[in-house]
């Protein structure tokens, strides 16, 4: 009875440990890249000391980077937010956090990964993304708020707020003002996932108002530079140019410092001319390659408006058939791969000469047949061929020659030295002497 007593006080004892040892807990656990990310810092225990925004660090690797977050403090727990701008895999630290501990003060560092990468929807063969910022994530005023929503990905949002529901097209934002009338709240957003806005008013609350619900109306409306295309899927046959065209249409202020990048390693990156106010530009883009494969990425936009610098990612699907091929080829054939006896290859890879590419039934355009699957830049690497090494020794004997000719002839025209001379006529003389020389 008493070995059971204790080890019942003991499993109770470990349990209000754990309870107080400092903990970040993320709204969501999917990250993506110019998201919101929201996340609550708290502790069953004490804290010590005020976690300032300055303890908080990114890594990528061992390298430090910066992002965009903030930090702010309600009762005995922190509020945060961060918006990560890039894919990757990356750190998030919070070093020596000083908590009580059952009476003991004690420290932590608390590190979380954070894998964000775009979530790739998939409509009728396409890919596009839904991608929601909220900026600030953390809000802590005395007076009135304002929120700003921009769609970052490339399908329209519905969004819902208190009850209110607005559309974001691709590009757009909208700003809200909040009236807020107790000490804390959350600001609820629902679209494709929910979003919960910390809130903290530090003003005057009304009590006769007869509700502690905040007001929230639209205010302002940005229309930002956009394009015709949410996604491209296209279909290519290695080495025959096609030609893609792709409208940038402009109705808010000018956009400038417009830059055109890609991930594709056949496509160059390069700078775009302004786009002024009610103004249409046409992009024509001009691709061709010599590698088959199936390649996803994206293309990318930057551009600065009202004084912003913002980013257009269009995701991109390109099918590369091998040389010969004719637009038949694109067609579902019914078979396997490994019916065809060939090759599963990763997006992006290319199907090395001299294979070729085949719609498979079970994985499309990712069927090698008669080759190997390598990557781009291993493919594109040269290596030396008879030919080569052929003409290389032509061109050595040929300077070869050209030398020896050259030397003798110099050697040749080279006036003799004083020594040389008196060596030659020692010679003839003696010549002369033994009958050797012939007279005329």
């Amino acid at each position: 009875m008493r070995f059971g007593l204790i080890i019942i006080l003991l499993f109770v004892f470990s349990i209000s440990l754990a309870l107080a040892i400092p903990i970040i807990q993320f709204q969501n656990e999917e990250f993506q890249p110019d998201e919101t990310i929201l996340a609550k810092i708290f502790t069953g225990g004490e804290f010590i000391k005020a976690i300032d925004k300055s303890d908080i660090k990114f890594y990528e690797g061992r390298k430090e980077i910066f992002f965009e977050y903030d930090l702010k403090q309600y009762d005995t727990d922190y509020y945060f937010y961060a918006i990560i701008n890039k894919e990757g895999i990356f750190t998030l630290q919070i070093k020596d956090i000083l908590y009580n501990e059952g009476g003991d003060i004690d420290s932590i560092t608390i590190e979380k990964n954070l894998s964000v990468e775009k979530k790739i929807i998939r409509e009728d063969n396409k890919i596009a993304t839904k991608i929601l910022r909220i900026r600030p994530g953390v809000i802590f005023t005395q007076n009135s708020a304002r929120i700003d929503l921009t769609n970052m990905g490339n399908l329209t949002l519905n969004i819902s707020y208190l009850e209110n529901e607005i559309t974001l097209l691709p590009g757009e934002l909208r700003s809200i003002n909040i009236n807020p009338n107790v000490s804390f709240s959350f600001f609820e957003i629902s679209t494709y996932k929910d979003f919960s806005i910390p809130l903290i008013y530090a003003g005057e609350i009304n009590n006769n108002s007869g509700t502690n619900n905040e007001t929230a109306n639209e205010t302002t409306k940005n229309t930002y530079l956009t394009t015709n295309i949410e996604n491209l899927s296209i279909n290519l046959i290695a080495e025959k140019s096609f030609t893609q065209n792709i409208s940038l249409i402009n109705f808010g202020e000018k956009a400038t410092n417009i830059k055109f990048k890609s991930n594709f390693y056949f496509i160059k990156d390069f700078d775009l001319k302004d786009i002024g106010k009610n103004s249409t530009f046409n992009l024509q883009l001009d691709i061709e390659t010599k590698d088959a494969g199936n390649f996803e990425g994206f293309f990318n936009i930057s551009y600065t408006q009202y004084e912003e610098e913002r980013t257009i990612s269009i995701p991109v699907n390109f099918v590369v058939l091998s040389k010969g091929s004719n637009e038949t080829d694109f067609e579902p054939t019914g078979k396997t791969c490994r019916e065809f006896e060939g090759r599963i290859c990763e997006v992006n890879d290319i199907c090395s000469k001299p294979g070729i590419i085949k719609y498979a039934t079970d994985v499309k355009f990712k069927c090698c047949v008669g080759g190997t699957c390598v990557a781009p830049e291993e493919d594109n690497k040269s290596e030396p061929s008879y030919n080569t090494w052929a003409l290389g020794l032509i061109v050595l004997i040929i300077l070869g020659i050209g030398v020896y000719y050259v030397y003798s002839k110099y050697s040749k025209t080279q006036p003799k030295s004083g020594r040389q001379r008196i060596i030659d006529r020692s010679n003839e003389y003696g010549k002369r002497i033994s009958g050797g020389v012939a007279r005329t």
